[in-house]
């Protein structure tokens, strides 16, 4: 189970996916992109954000079950790839 938790915390795909949700909360004026971290990454910046999705895709699975599921939330248009990309790079770079 610890294996499955760090391969998903550690998942770029599983980033990306979760980066672009509160980016596209964030730029639609939505009110809920604090539940998804974004005083975290306004505060402790992209490394900060990563490290708290690692300690939340880690947390056991009794917690996950008592938290309600999310709706999927569509992804922003137009093709935003190289941009998650080059964050990505970046805020592994400083965490290394």
């Amino acid at each position: 189970m610890a294996d499955e938790a760090d391969r998903v915390a550690h998942d770029p795909v599983v980033l990306r996916d979760g980066y672009e949700r509160l980016r596209e909360r964030v730029l639609a004026g939505r009110p809920d992109g604090w539940r998804l971290g974004r005083a975290l990454l306004a505060r402790r910046g992209m490394v900060g954000w990563i490290a708290a999705q690692a300690a939340v895709a880690s947390a056991p699975a009794a917690d996950a079950a008592a938290r309600p599921a999310a709706a999927a939330a569509p992804g922003p248009a137009g093709d935003c790839g190289q941009l998650v990309s080059v964050l990505a790079e970046m805020a592994l770079a400083h965490a290394a």
